[in-house]
């Protein structure tokens, strides 16, 4: 027997008052209390709320009712926690997947779905594709009348990219990672732009996507533009998400790629010793360490770990049951939020104040920065990852005319922050 909507309600979620409203509802609408198959004492001393609506009379009452009807009566809030899809205010996210997956069978309700997503939601979200194994595996198709060395080194650059993207295509990523790739080698860039142009040109035919980045040719294109340190505390003055408000911080202060501060563990940072360490991430972004300012310590200690901790808390019992989820791995996450939430605070925060930038330009902020207080080229370099751990490790023990402690002193002293105009 198919189950009813009725079989889904949780009784216990429902309170006395709406059990009332519940009741008396279903009394105007039959029209009398014999309908209901109870005496008349039994349903007066319910009527004038002498006895409680149990829950066995309640799913008598249901029975009057329609799915409609019960929406209009208990509320939609209410609905959601008696079905069981709302607990202590937030949603369940598996449920609510198996839900929309159940949608695929009925056409009707996905156009239903589909339409009510783009009129209310699509114009919120930025654009984010989930590249899977099927496309790769299109693109090795077109590819197939290529030359060997062709077909190879485009799939090889793509895999490259994508696994570098964990798999995910942003107008924003895909610009800062052939920024990213620039800085290290610009045939690499070059080479992997194209073959990214090309894979979204036939398999994912995304426009956005596409016009997204350039392929580069001189280094004039990718010039950032100039940032003030007035601009930067300005912008985060004006968001609002503490993750994101923390995030756009350590960009600022660091000069690290955007994906190498999205990708620190709890581990990696250190707030006690004010220490950041990276170590290798791949060949072509290699961080050994930097540092934070006292001030960034504290604000990321009192403000933003609590929030941190309260986004866990609040949302843990929502995503742990998500096919294909790593719990563990996303609870040691420095920042556990989506990064286009991040992005798309950051970037409303800075509509705001009327000036627009990519955030690898803060990259470009931090060495222009430090080069004007006169630090040494070279510790610039260490600190924004342009030289290798193993190298630097050699330059410390025979060459470097500084230690760790010096360099700490030197980022202390010369270094951005932001934290204190907060």
């Amino acid at each position: 027997m198919k189950e009813s909507w009725r079989d889904r309600v949780d009784l216990a979620k429902i309170d006395d008052e709406t059990r009332y409203r519940v009741l008396d509802y279903v009394l105007a609408k039959v029209g009398s209390y014999r309908e209901l198959g109870y005496d008349r004492t039994y349903i007066y001393r319910l009527k004038t709320r002498k006895l409680r609506v149990s829950d066995s009379f309640l799913k008598r009452l249901l029975d009057f009712l329609s799915e409609e009807e019960f929406t209009r009566l208990v509320g939609s809030e209410r609905k959601l926690e008696a079905l069981g899809i709302l607990k202590n205010g937030v949603l369940d996210y598996s449920l609510v997947l198996e839900i929309l997956n159940y949608a695929l069978k009925d056409k009707y309700l996905l156009n239903l779905i589909a339409k009510w997503f783009y009129e209310n939601v699509a114009h919120q979200i930025p654009r984010v594709v989930t590249v899977k194994k099927e496309h790769v595996e299109k693109f090795e198709k077109i590819l197939a009348t290529r030359a060997k060395k062709t077909r190879v080194d485009r799939l090889r650059y793509l895999l490259k990219a994508l696994d570098d993207l964990d798999w995910e295509l942003t107008p924003e990523k895909l610009e800062e990672y052939i920024l990213e790739l620039y800085e290290e080698s610009p045939h690499a860039a070059r080479h992997t732009a194209c073959t990214l142009k090309l894979f979204i040109k036939t398999v994912l035919k995304d426009s956005t996507l596409y016009n997204s980045f350039k392929v580069p040719k001189t280094p004039e294109k990718l010039v950032a533009r100039a940032l003030t340190l007035d601009d930067i505390v300005e912008v985060a003055l004006e968001i609002e998400h503490e993750g994101a408000r923390a995030f756009f911080i350590l960009l600022a202060e660091t000069g690290l790629r955007p994906s190498e501060v999205y990708s620190l563990t709890l581990g990696q940072v250190d707030l006690d010793s004010r220490t950041i360490i990276i170590g290798k991430i791949s060949e072509t972004k290699r961080s050994f360490l930097t540092f934070l300012h006292k001030t960034t310590a504290d604000y990321l200690k009192e403000v933003y770990m609590p929030f941190r901790e309260e986004f866990i808390k609040k949302y843990e019992p929502c995503v742990k049951n998500l096919p294909d989820f790593d719990l563990a791995a996303w609870k040691t996450k420095f920042f556990p939020f989506k990064e286009w939430v991040l992005r798309k605070e950051i970037y409303g925060a800075m509509d705001k104040v009327g000036r627009r930038f990519r955030l690898y330009d803060l990259r470009a902020f931090f060495s222009a920065y430090m080069t004007k207080r006169k630090v040494s080229p070279l510790v610039v370099n260490i600190l924004q990852g342009r030289l290798p751990p193993r190298e630097f490790k050699i330059l410390q023990s025979r060459y470097l005319p500084f230690t760790e402690e010096d360099l700490r002193e030197i980022y202390e002293r010369n270094a951005p922050c932001v934290s204190k105009y907060l």
